[in-house]
């Protein structure tokens, strides 16, 4: 099954039952907040002006420091005036008492830089995050607080978030919006099965409740979230009378964790349809999770990514923008521009429903004081024409909306006092105020647009037409204007009634993706051609344009075209300014130096001084120590009572095990993730007689995110050993089990006595058995009496749960897909005569069955024992780098054992203008494990989304030599690690100058007419 569709759609389907009944309003803002956040059943206000609140997700933790403006400004320029953020405990606090506001994780900076971007922030401050996080956001330390029991009313679990919430709170409190900050919105919790919105199901909740409002939260808060879904709005729109707080989404998803890259035409197409449902069906604001996803730096990956946590995102993992970020782009703009009545309005859909001529295209509309916003929707994957009738009266013949298009004409809408927008039929992208001119931006296919007009209607003044008089009509009180779209820039009409300017710049759709809105001194001025606009700042009278374009686009005919539109009618010529002329070589990446290693296995040696390390009697689980990253070694000595074969027995061992013998590797373990249930391991060794030193080097891949889960962290997510360890004489035997038969059933079925009776059927191995259905099944075989002292049977794959039973006897219950377990079957094991396994599959979607191998294992000898006395430390010298000795290593030489590797390469990183490359560093050939680049931990590898290794961040580049070090697990030769630099990432940043001095005079704006700019728009 295709998995984005099968983890979305499943993980969409779980939660659907929950979400779609779910509590979605919110806590009202204490008084103090109530003058500069406000809500209500139609919307938001801000310092008491309707706002729709275009938001999108960025971690601030998944991003370095110094990229946090250039991300923030590509969302502000796609039309976003918000950005929401989860608070991550672990990130906050590591260790039980530290505390880290330093770099990526200084919450108040990076508050203080949404404010000085002139933007919102939404913060979700946990206890619990998901976020494919490690953990899901809790700190390590807290699986070792007795007694504690997450997300439940838990007096030890309370304490610690009310130490934290003490912590992370007050921060948040003096950044929300009535401090002067930018914080409208907090969020508690997320995703919680119990509550969302304003429910407070128990004392949990209700502590959070008080937690938040003792520590200063005065703006909306809610619980959990609102509206999670990769399509929230569903299928028809809603009245917003009864409701008391705003339509809001917390998370819209756009892509998905396992994705990289511009997703597919039909992908993109549905997300923006989802977009536009949004604002169509009445809602009030929505937050795209995520916008810019980031990287999972360090150990903070879940199990189910790596380092780059791209998400398919608009704004890429390296900052680069796909093309969902136009589209997201055009209906943000829109749907600010016309806040006063998207958050003010009602659903007047029946008022139109006769007002559309083909039945394919469907009508809604919203209405509020300040006019009304009608919606086409098309549906179907054609082109849909149709008639268009208002009040009894044809207004339009053959409107033309595209496929899955969902678009808005705009009626009896208030643009200024004297001034109505009676009806707009032409696609307006934006409305922007500059300082007495409001300039309307419309797009449209090249050619003339007169089927679609804009018609205003005026009062108290007379009309003087300034610019693009041919184009205008004026009748009375009416002025009909008929744009036209030219092939290059901005077509520009313009008329005053009073003091008021009205200006309108039609582009055609190309242009459209490449008009921008900003400002600079306090002055906002609309931009037409480059592909995006980054820094804008005033200079002696001139403007200057920070641009980039795709390093591997050439300028065109719109970027020799680039136009500013300031608060006056004369629009400037945007020229380059002399830049280096090089282009980028996509072929010539920096070239890695000769290799070095560093043994990483020193504390597998006989006779190492494991002084410091954690003592037990048998074995504790990674963390225990205190650390939180990713690996632990283990060291004990046991006596031989004589040299042979010998199974070594962990009762719970997660994720991969590295046996070391006396300073020697000596077998490793299949990589098993170990979630919620013990994960046994057997490994052969072969061990000589006598006193014998055994080292255990333990690796994880990311902690689970625990989703929905609630109760006790001690049992579940276990990594590295826990529990007894015993050594066996002899080895285990596999013979595989390839026969088996199957027949539908329930969950509470009988367990099958034998195979005689009718029904069954013959299954293989890897067959699915449900073909998308869910239910169950019985899965069942007879297996070979094979004589010994141990029987043990692997399962490689049961999709998605299995129920495993011996002669009638319930030994396991394995919960997901793709996971491999083993069943211990001795309890029930029959020496003298038939053993019928049988397994209760269960099926929850897609396919399902015994999806892989099964193997039963015996062991002959009966002869055991304990291995105890154990010490642990976390790590793998990760902290002594600066102290590793180094020697030079051939890069085709493999050590086999975990290795540190060190190279270095020149670059000199991109500044300010010119080619800006996207470097990565390529793994091929490495095994697993981790990337530092001077000194920074790019997270592990390798990755799994379709990328080619890590992306290096620019701002963590030195100028000169810089130093790459991997730590890989089992000593694999770097000989195929590379630099490339990713093309479609990539960039060139140039920059543009008004031609000349801007001028805000009005006798220079109104001889705009006889501009040879603007000869075109006649």
């Amino acid at each position: 099954m295709n998995r984005f569709l099968g983890i979305g759609l499943g993980l969409f389907m779980a939660l659907f039952p929950l979400i779609a009944s779910a509590n979605d309003s919110m806590f009202p803002p204490a008084p103090a907040a109530k003058p500069f956040i406000d809500i209500d059943g139609k919307g938001f206000l801000i310092d008491g002006k309707r706002t729709f609140i275009v938001s999108g997700s960025m971690h601030y933790a998944r991003v370095p420091r110094a990229l946090w403006a250039d991300r923030l400004l590509r969302m502000k320029r796609a039309g976003f005036n918000t950005v929401q953020s989860y608070l991550f405990w672990n990130v906050h606090e590591p260790e039980k008492g530290v505390w880290n506001f330093e770099g990526r994780a200084d919450l108040n900076a990076f508050l203080k830089m949404v404010k000085q971007m002139g933007m919102y922030a939404t913060c979700r401050v946990g206890p619990y995050y998901c976020a494919e996080w490690d953990s899901g956001g809790y700190p390590v330390w807290l699986r070792f607080v007795p007694g504690l029991r997450v997300r439940e009313p838990n007096a030890p679990f309370e304490k610690e978030v009310g130490t934290f919430f003490d912590k992370i709170l007050p921060i948040v409190a003096r950044n929300q919006i009535n401090h002067g900050g930018p914080v409208i919105l907090v969020q508690l919790e997320n995703e919680h099965p119990l509550g969302w919105g304003t429910d407070m199901p128990n004392s949990y909740f209700r502590f959070l409740y008080n937690k938040a409002i003792q520590d200063g939260i005065q703006v909306p808060f809610f619980f959990s979230g609102l509206h999670h879904s990769s399509d929230p709005a569903g299928d028809r729109p809603w009245s917003s009378a009864g409701r008391t707080s705003p339509w809001y989404c917390t998370e819209f998803w756009p892509g998905w964790y396992n994705l990289y890259g511009a997703l597919p035409p039909d992908r993109d197409r549905y997300f923006t349809r989802g977009t536009w449902k949004i604002i169509a069906y009445g809602g009030n604001g929505y937050n795209y999770y995520m916008l810019h996803g980031g990287s999972n730096f360090g150990y903070t990956n879940n199990d189910e990514d790596a380092a780059s946590y791209d998400y398919a995102a608009a704004i890429g993992q390296a900052g680069d923008l796909r093309p969902i970020y136009y589209h997201f782009k055009r209906a943000a703009w829109f749907a600010r521009s016309f806040a006063s009545v998207l958050e003010d309005s009602d659903n007047t859909t029946e008022n139109y429903a006769q007002c559309v001529g083909n039945p394919t295209i469907h009508a809604t509309a919203r209405t509020a004081p300040a006019g009304t916003l009608l919606f086409l929707d098309n549906p179907s994957n054609t082109v849909q024409t149709t008639a268009l009738s208002l009040d009894g009266k044809e207004v339009a013949a053959n409107l033309k909306v595209e496929p899955g298009e969902i678009r808005p004409i705009v009626l009896h809408y208030t643009l200024l006092p004297h001034i109505i927008l009676e009806l707009g039929l032409a696609r307006i992208y934006a409305i922007c105020q500059q300082a007495n001119i409001t300039t309307i931006v419309v797009n449209g296919p090249i050619g003339d647009g007169a089927d679609e007009p804009l018609i205003f209607r005026t009062s108290g003044a007379h009309v003087r037409l300034i610019v693009g008089e041919q184009a205008m009509k004026v009748s009375g009180d009416t002025l009909t204007l008929i744009p036209r779209y030219p092939e290059v820039g901005a077509a520009e009409y313009a008329f005053q009634v009073g003091k008021q300017i009205v200006r309108v710049l039609a582009v055609n759709e190309q242009a459209a993706d490449r008009t921008w809105f900003v400002e600079a001194n306090g002055r906002h001025y609309v931009i037409v051609g480059p592909r995006y606009v980054g820094e804008v700042f005033l200079k002696h009278g001139h403007l200057f344009v920070n641009a980039e374009r795709p390093a591997d686009v050439a300028p065109d005919a719109l970027d020799a075209a680039s136009c500013v539109y300031g608060p006056y009618l004369l629009p400037n010529r945007l020229t380059p300014l002399a830049v280096s002329s090089s282009s980028l070589n996509f072929q010539k990446a920096p070239k890695l130096s000769g290799w070095q290693a560093s043994l990483a296995d020193q504390e597998a040696a006989t006779g190492y001084p494991a002084k410091g390390w954690l003592q037990s009697r048998d074995p504790v689980e990674m963390g225990a120590d205190g650390y939180n990253g990713a690996y632990a070694w283990y060291r004990t000595t046991l006596e031989v009572p004589k040299a042979g074969v010998y199974t070594l027995h962990f009762s719970d061992g997660g994720d991969w095990l590295d046996v070391f013998v006396n300073g020697h590797k000596a077998a490793e373990s299949r990589i098993v993730p170990r979630n919620d249930h013990q994960v046994a391991r057997d490994i052969t060794l072969t061990l000589p007689a006598g006193r014998v030193t055994l080292a255990v080097l333990t690796a994880h891949y990311g902690r689970p995110k625990l989703f929905s889960y609630l109760g006790a962290l001690d049992t579940v997510d276990v990594k590295g050993l826990k529990g007894p360890v015993t050594l066996m004489a002899g080895a285990f035997r596999g013979t595989p089990i390839e026969q088996w038969y199957w027949q539908p059933t329930d969950a509470h079925s009988a367990v099958p006595e034998s195979l005689m009776g009718e029904g069954w059927q013959e299954a293989k191995v890897g067959e699915d058995l449900f073909h998308g259905r869910r239910g169950y099944a019985w899965v069942v075989t007879s297996l070979p009496n094979l004589p010994g002292a141990h029987h043990l049977l692997h399962f490689e794959n049961v999709d998605d749960n299995g129920t495993v039973f011996l002669n009638g006897k319930l030994l396991f219950r394995h919960e997901g897909w793709g996971s491999p377990f083993d069943v211990n079957l001795d309890a029930a094991w029959n020496k003298q005569g038939t053993n019928l396994l049988a397994v209760r599959v269960q099926n929850t979607d897609g396919p399902g069955g015994i999806m892989g191998p099964v193997t039963l294992r015996v062991l002959q000898n009966d002869e055991v024992w304990p291995v105890e006395h154990w010490a642990m430390h976390g790590g793998v010298g990760e902290g002594r780098l600066s102290r590793a000795h180094w020697q030079t290593w051939p890069a085709t030489q493999a050590t086999h054992v975990p290795t540190f590797y060190r190279t270095t390469f020149i670059t000199t990183p991109p500044q300010g203008l010119g080619p800006h490359p996207i470097l990565r560093f390529s793994t091929r050939g490495l095994s697993r494990g981790f990337v530092w680049l001077n000194g920074h931990n790019l997270g592990r590898y390798p990755e799994k989304v379709p990328i080619d290794g890590y992306y290096l961040p620019e701002c963590w580049l030195k100028p000169g030599v810089n130093e790459l070090i991997v730590f890989d697990e089992e000593g694999n030769a770097p000989v195929e690690a590379h630099l490339w630099i990713e093309k479609t990432a990539s960039r060139t940043v140039y920059q543009l100058e008004t031609s000349g001095k801007l001028s805000f005079e009005a006798s220079k704006a109104l001889s705009a007419e006889r501009s040879p700019l603007n000869e075109r728009a006649k």
